[in-house]
C-alpha cells in the first residue's frame, strides 16, 4: 500500500517548556511508514531506488502542528545502516557521532552501510554492540527543520530513526 508522502510522531519531548511533536514529510508517497517501539520507520519502496528519499524532519508544537519549534540541538539518530543503504545529510550546521566499533562509513555528508546485514533493533535505549556499530546520531543546532536523503539498497529497506535516544559515542565529529 502507498501511503502519504508525512505524517506526525506526537509528543516526543518538550523544546523549552514547550510540548513537541515530530513531522515527517518526504518527497513522495512510500510504500510503508508506522512507529514502532522506540522508533519512526519507513519502507520507501521500489521508486526510490536509483536516487533516495528526501526526507525533511521538523519539530513542531504538539498542539499546533502546523507550527514549528526551533531547537538549540536537534538530535536524530538513525538506526540499522547497513548492507548497501546510504544517508546523505542536506542541512548544514551539524555534528555526528558514532559507536567506537562503527560499521557505519562516512564520506562528506554521506554515511553509509559496510555491506553487513543484521536485524532492526527492538529498542533505542538498549542496543546491542552490534546494533549501536550500524548507527549514527546527527545533532543540528540552531534549527527546527533538518534534511536527508536515504538511498534503499532494496524496496524493502526499511529506514529507521529516533529522536528520544542517542547512540553511545566516543568522538563527536563537527561538519
Amino acid at each position: 500500500p502507498q501511503t502519504s508522502g508525512g505524517w506526525l510522531l506526537a509528543n516526543i519531548g518538550s523544546v523549552e517548556g514547550v510540548a513537541v511533536s515530530l513531522r515527517v514529510e518526504t518527497s513522495g508517497a512510500v510504500f510503508e511508514h508506522a512507529i514502532v517501539g522506540d522508533f519512526g520507520q519507513m519502507t520507501p519502496g521500489p521508486s526510490y531506488l536509483s536516487d533516495g528519499v528526501t526526507v525533511d524532519f521538523t519539530i513542531v508544537r504538539a498542539d499546533a502542528p502546523s507550527v514549528a519549534v526551533t531547537a538549540q540541538a536537534f538530535p536524530l539518530s538513525i538506526y540499522d545502516l547497513d548492507n548497501d543503504e546510504s544517508l546523505r545529510v542536506v542541512t548544514a550546521a551539524y555534528t555526528w557521532s558514532r559507536s567506537a566499533d562503527t560499521k557505519v562509513l562516512r564520506s562528506g555528508d554521506s554515511f553509509s552501510g559496510d555491506g553487513t546485514d543484521d536485524l532492526e533493533p527492538s529498542s533505542a535505549t538498549s542496543l546491542t554492540p552490534a546494533e549501536s556499530s550500524r548507527s549514527v546520531t546527527l545533532t543540528f543546532t540552531g534549527t527546527s527543520t533538518c534534511q536527508v536523503v536515504y538511498k534503499p539498497q532494496h524496496d524493502r529497506s526499511l529506514f529507521s530513526f529516533t529522536m528520544e535516544a542517542s547512540v553511545p559515542a566516543i568522538g563527536t565529529r563537527k561538519h
